[in-house]
C-alpha cells in the first residue's frame, strides 16, 4: 500500500492547503519531512483563519519566550500590533493555559487589561521573555518609551514583575549610545520604574540601576545622576513597604530619610511596623530618634511613643499588665503564647519593645515621649495611655538596669 510520504510534493501541499490548521499540523508532527515541507502551509492557515490575524499566536508565543515560532509567525504575515483589546480577554479566559509554575497568569491578570494600548511589548517586558523582547524592539512599530493603558512604560512593567533579565535589555536599548532609540533618552523615563522596583524589593535592578553610567544623548561628556527627591521617594515607598533590602541600598547611595515626601517620617513608618532593622538602619544614618510626626490631626509623636502605644494596644488586647518589676502577666497561658508570638513576632509586644530599645540606645528620649504622650486626650478613652505609659516606665527602668531583651519579658 502506497505511503503518504510516497506523494509528491505538490500532492502533499494541495492536500494541507484544503485542510483545516489542526489537521495540518498533526501531518506535521508525523515525520520531519512533512514538518520541513507544511510548515509554512501551517503558519499561513493558521493566521489567515484567525479573526486576529495570528495575534493570538504571537501572544503565545510572547509568554513562553518561543522567538524562533514568533519570528516564523511575523514571516508569513502575523500582525503584532493588531490585538491589544484582544489580550486581555484571552488572557482572563485562560485561553493561553499560562504555567501555573512561573506564577504568569495571576501577573498579567494584574497588569494587563481589556484597552487598545497594552502591546506584546510590555506583555514581554513583564513576563520576563527577553528574546521576544530583543526581536520586538528591531521592529518599527515599537519602542523602550512607548505607555500602555496604564501609563506605564515597558521597564517600570519590568520593575513591578521582577524581570531583571527584560530590565537590562530595555536599559540598553535606552542607553547604549549606538541604540537607536538613545537620541530620546532622559532620567525622567527611569524614576517610576526606579520606584516600582524599590517598592517591590526587586535589589537586583535597583543595584543596576545604580551601577549604571548615563550621559546626557545631546552631550555624551555630560554624565546625569538621580536625582535626589526620586531617590527620597523611593526610600519612602521601601520603607512603607518594609522592604529592608532595598532600604539597605538606597541609604548607601545616599537617600536622605528627611528628605522624603510626606508629613509621616520614614523612622517612624518603621517604628509603627516593628521594622526592627530598618529602625536600626535609619538611626545608623543619622536620623535624629526624637523627629516629630507633622501630618496635620497627628500627636505630633515620636517614633517611641508609636511603639508605646502599639504595644499599649496588644496589652490591651490580651487583658496583660505590668508588675512592679516591669514584667508582664496574662490571666491565661493560651493568651501568652498568642501575644508574646512564641514563633510569631509579627504581633508581639516584643517585637516592639526592640524597636522602643534600639530608639533609646540611640538617644531617644524617654521623658520626651511620656511628655508627649500625656498630651494626647483620645488614648484615655479605652485606658491605652496608661498602659503606654507603663510601658515607657518599665521600658525606663529596664534601660536603666542594663538587663539584656531577651530576659524583659516573663518565658
Amino acid at each position: 500500500m502506497p505511503d503518504l510520504l510516497d506523494l509528491p510534493p505538490e500532492l502533499l501541499l494541495l492536500i494541507a492547503e484544503n485542510s483545516e490548521a489542526h489537521d495540518i499540523s498533526s501531518l506535521c508532527q508525523c515525520s520531519r519531512a512533512l514538518y520541513s515541507l507544511l510548515t509554512s502551509t501551517l503558519y499561513k492557515r493558521a493566521i489567515t483563519t484567525s479573526s486576529d490575524s495570528g495575534y493570538r499566536y504571537l501572544l503565545h508565543c510572547t509568554i513562553h519566550d518561543n522567538l524562533p515560532a514568533f519570528i516564523q509567525l511575523l514571516t508569513h504575515g502575523a500582525d503584532p500590533t493588531s490585538g491589544g483589546s484582544y489580550l486581555g480577554q484571552l488572557l482572563r479566559s485562560n485561553y493561553m493555559n499560562v504555567p501555573k509554575s512561573k506564577n504568569l497568569y495571576d501577573m498579567l491578570y494584574a497588569y494587563v487589561d481589556t484597552r487598545d494600548r497594552t502591546t506584546l511589548l510590555h506583555l514581554a517586558s513583564c513576563t520576563g521573555s527577553s528574546r521576544v523582547l530583543s526581536h520586538l524592539l528591531t521592529l518599527p512599530a515599537f519602542d523602550p518609551y512607548m505607555l500602555d493603558s496604564s501609563s506605564g512604560s515597558p521597564i517600570e512593567r519590568a520593575a513591578v514583575a521582577y524581570q531583571f533579565d527584560s530590565a537590562c535589555v530595555l536599559l540598553d536599548a535606552m542607553t547604549s549610545k549606538s541604540s537607536p532609540f538613545y537620541h530620546n533618552f532622559t532620567m525622567d523615563q527611569l524614576h517610576q520604574a526606579f520606584i516600582w522596583a524599590a517598592d517591590s524589593d526587586d535589589t537586583a535592578i535597583i543595584s543596576e540601576l545604580f551601577s549604571r553610567r548615563f550621559t546626557d544623548p545631546h552631550d555624551p561628556r555630560v554624565l546625569l545622576s538621580w536625582d535626589t527627591n526620586i531617590l527620597a521617594q523611593a526610600l519612602y515607598s521601601a520603607v512603607y513597604g518594609q522592604r529592608t533590602g532595598s532600604v539597605e541600598i538606597l541609604l548607601a547611595h545616599d537617600a536622605d530619610p528627611d528628605s522624603c515626601p510626606g508629613l509621616v517620617h520614614p523612622l517612624i513608618i518603621a517604628a509603627s511596623h516593628g521594622s526592627i532593622e530598618i529602625v536600626r538602619m535609619l538611626l545608623e544614618k543619622g536620623v535624629d530618634p526624637d523627629v516629630l510626626c507633622q501630618e496635620t490631626g497627628s500627636d505630633n509623636g515620636t517614633a517611641l511613643v508609636v511603639a508605646a502605644r502599639l504595644a499599649a494596644r496588644l496589652l490591651s488586647l490580651c487583658r496583660l499588665d505590668i508588675d512592679a518589676e516591669g514584667k508582664y502577666r496574662y490571666e491565661s497561658e493560651s493568651e501568652e503564647n498568642f501575644y508574646l508570638a512564641r514563633g510569631d513576632e509579627e504581633n508581639s509586644i516584643l517585637r516592639f519593645w526592640k524597636v522602643a530599645t534600639v530608639l533609646v540606645e540611640a538617644g531617644a528620649d524617654i521623658a520626651w515621649a511620656k511628655f508627649l504622650l500625656d498630651k494626647d486626650l483620645k488614648e484615655e478613652l479605652d485606658g491605652r495611655k496608661q498602659k503606654a505609659m507603663e510601658f515607657l516606665d518599665s521600658l525606663e527602668r529596664k534601660y536603666r538596669s542594663k538587663c539584656p531583651i531577651e530576659g524583659l519579658l516573663n518565658p
